[in-house]
């Protein structure tokens, strides 16, 4: 079988404070088997269970359960996300059914991935941590180690549904995974980073081990291309490990006094059809091929080297030119006899040797001032054009080597836009080089377009009804009204203020004071504004007329941030409680009770972490959006399974501001806005990537804050700044 790369695989495990020279017994690492489900024959399989709870079981335990998921996960079909979803429900449910009839009760954490081709996806359930070093970049799974929501989840056993956490990454030459546990957190990034960056990879393993107190057990794995062997120290006995592209180790005897801190073996190699406990024959070792230079070394090299041999052309063109106006001047002006005068002698050749360079170098110079701007540009156009050439010959299969060059091309492109922004030649390269990186990142490209601005005013929501449009300005607590056109993608009228909705207005003897969200309500056929002071002012759309009411137990409130409707009830995202107070429907459509708890108790978010929230209109399910771009999913206060998987590399969220949930059977999508990225994305419910809307002009999203979609329409609306943006969504 063919394997775009290959592992070193190392393990470190440090009880006590002391390295023991076992691997852990949790820790696998297995290519498909001969008999390998269809789909599944080019994957190779990482697993480390790792001991959870009061109750150690054997080691024996703990290695079955890792031999169990790599059997169960080649047998499986499907993708590979589905794949380690049956690995962790199986597992999952044989020790829910072990801890019910057994004496001992145990618990284990668990950490899994699959690496096909270029793409690695991992999977978690309980306390583990992923480290992974790719292209400059260091990054963990969970994202943030210092959240303990985060990273101490439900561990296997423990509950029917085990809570799976999933995320994706592309690997490269080089690239280098870990996967231990819990205590990974106790370090810094920067710890990671001095240890990642290690020449070797056996030192990898010894800076983890310096690093480790008393407890540690993690994977270490490096990726290489097939055919390229490595030889590396191992830092237990008498050997070191050959890989090569064939699958299988090949070992060789050394006599190594190396620190006795881990075993580094095969990860992707060991052939999985032989028997347990044989090893390979060792055949002589080969002497390791030196490593292939990068793309981008090479591709710096051909600059340089063309960049010398024009030089050196130009310099024997140079000498070539001067040699033949030697001949010339010696073919009509040959030297003097000796005791000849010459013209050369006279006053008048005196004063022309003087004048005639002043003359060329005031030519010269009236030349130079004269064709500047031209042979600068034309310079600056010829290294664009060599920087595009360069991108277009490296294959696309290369990503990271397409990205960088096509970036060095732009980069050279706007420079020469700022000379002459309207050369069609250089708005090619630009539309073709930014074509490139998009097809690899996965970002589709929009026209983008204003439909509404208001004079400096800072939106933050937006909210639809048929074809009107709501915006909240946050700069002064003002409701606008914009009416659409029938096809929805122009404005019908100028956009109105709402009168009753706005700071300082007073409603049915309420005053109204900073308004922190707008929402339709669609029981009710109200727009609903409600303020910090719990001020709910609800107004009819056909003819804007208002009432308003004080809400009950405002005392309670820490610092609301949004507001929702379903079945009639109101909903309030309490971000400062971690809570969101549900208000139910009591006669005349008022809310005069006291709210209830959604959540309640411990089971409250973070603190300050949620920035927005949705509900589904057939289920109640509530979705709850987390500042670092995380989502999860909650029904009757209770949370379900949500991970947001398979993002394109680079695309990964890092942060979100706002959501929105279209809930159209033909639609069912989910809507993540980045600022940052200045990007929204288009998600399914369960999670899955789906899109990644950019405009064409990047800056008209630099202040995006929030979206809405037409029911039945192809058109998203969006608010950036103090404009109402408008774009097809298309397919």
């Amino acid at each position: 079988m063919a394997f775009d790369f290959e592992a070193l695989v190392g393990n470190l495990y440090v009880v006590g404070g002391r390295s023991i020279s076992a691997p852990p017994p949790g820790a696998l690492v297995e290519v498909a088997p001969r008999k390998a489900a269809r789909g599944r024959e080019a994957d190779t399989f990482f697993a480390l269970v790792l001991p959870s709870g009061d109750a150690i079981a054997p080691a024996l335990f703990y290695e079955q359960m890792a031999k169990l998921a790599a059997e169960r996960y080649f047998n499986s079909t499907g993708s590979v996300t589905s794949g380690l979803r049956e690995v962790f429900n199986t597992i999952n449910r044989n020790l829910v059914e072990h801890n019910t009839t057994a004496k001992r009760t145990y618990e284990a954490n668990m950490l899994c991935a699959v690496m096909r081709g270029a793409d690695l996806i991992v999977g978690r359930i309980g306390p583990g941590v992923v480290i992974l070093r790719h292209e400059n970049q260091t990054r963990t799974f969970p994202e943030n180690l210092e959240d303990d929501e985060a990273l101490y989840t439900a561990p296997l056993g423990v509950q029917e549904t085990p809570n799976v956490k999933m995320t994706q990454y592309r690997v490269a030459a080089g690239t280098r995974l870990i996967m231990g546990d819990s205590n990974l957190a106790e370090f810094t990034v920067e710890n990671f980073n001095n240890v990642l960056l290690s020449a070797e990879f056996s030192d990898v393993l010894i800076g983890f081990k310096d690093l480790a107190k008393l407890q540690l057990t993690l994977v270490a794995a490096e990726f290489v291309p097939p055919e390229e062997p490595v030889a590396e120290a191992v830092l237990v006995g008498e050997s070191t490990a050959q890989f090569t592209a064939s699958g299988k180790v090949k070992t060789a005897t050394s006599e190594l006094k190396a620190v006795s801190a881990a075993a580094i073996n095969v990860a992707v190699g060991t052939d999985p059809s032989a028997p347990a406990g044989l090893e390979t024959p060792a055949p002589e070792a080969a002497p390791a091929r030196p490593k292939r230079e990068p793309r981008e070394s090479k591709a710096a090299a051909e600059l340089q080297r063309r960049a010398n041999r024009t030089a050196g052309s130009s310099a024997l063109l140079l000498s070539r030119f001067l040699a033949g106006i030697s001949r010339l001047l010696n073919q009509f002006f040959p030297p003097p006899q000796e005791g000849q005068r010459t013209w050369f002698t006279s006053p008048l050749a005196a004063g022309l040797v003087v004048l005639l360079p002043v003359g060329v170098v005031g030519m010269v110079m009236m030349l130079w001032l004269s064709g500047t701007g031209e042979s600068e540009f034309e310079l600056c156009r010829e290294e664009a054009l060599r920087r595009t050439s360069l991108a277009r010959s490296v294959p696309s299969q290369e990503r990271q080597t397409v990205l960088s060059t096509w970036a060095l091309a732009l980069e050279q492109v706007d420079l020469c836009l700022t000379q002459r922004p309207d050369d069609p030649t250089l708005l090619a390269f630009m539309a073709e080089g930014q074509g490139a990186i998009d097809a690899l990142m996965q970002i589709t490209r929009r026209d983008v377009y204003p439909i509404e601005t208001f004079v400096g005013a800072s939106l933050k929501n937006i909210v639809i009804h048929s074809l009107d449009l709501y915006v909240l300005d946050s700069a002064i607590s003002q409701v606008y009204q914009v009416q659409l056109t029938e096809d929805g993608r122009q404005r019908a009228s100028v956009g109105r203020a709402v009168p009753d909705m706005r700071r300082g207005a007073v409603v049915n003897g309420y005053a109204v004071d900073e308004i922190i969200d707008i929402a339709y309500s669609e029981q009710d056929n109200l727009i609903l504004a409600l303020d910090r002071s719990g001020v709910l002012v609800g107004c009819s759309p056909a003819f804007l007329q208002c009432e308003a009411q004080q809400l009950i137990g405002v005392e309670n409130w820490s610092s609301p941030v949004a507001i929702a409707t379903w079945s009639g009830r109101l909903y309030v995202l309490d971000a400062g409680a971690g809570e969101i107070w549900r208000y139910e429907p009591s006669g005349d459509n008022a809310y005069a009770n006291a709210p209830s708890e959604y959540f309640g108790g411990q089971s409250r978010l973070a603190a300050n972490t949620a920035v927005d929230f949705e509900i589904e209109d057939d289920t109640g399910s509530i979705y709850v959006l987390l500042a670092q771009g995380v989502v999860r999913k909650f029904r009757g206060g209770q949370q379900e399974e949500l991970s947001l998987v398979m993002f394109p590399i680079g695309q990964e969220l890092s942060s979100a501001v706002s959501m929105y949930l279209d809930d159209n059977p033909i639609v069912n999508m989910l809507y993540l806005i980045s600022r940052e990225q200045a990007t929204i994305y288009e998600v399914t419910r369960g999670g899955n990537f789906s899109a990644a809307f950019r405009p064409r002009d990047e800056s008209l999203f630099a202040l995006v804050s929030a979206i809405a979609t037409s029911p039945g329409e192809n058109m998203i609306y969006a608010v950036s700044g103090n404009a109402i943006l408008a774009f097809e969504k298309g397919r």
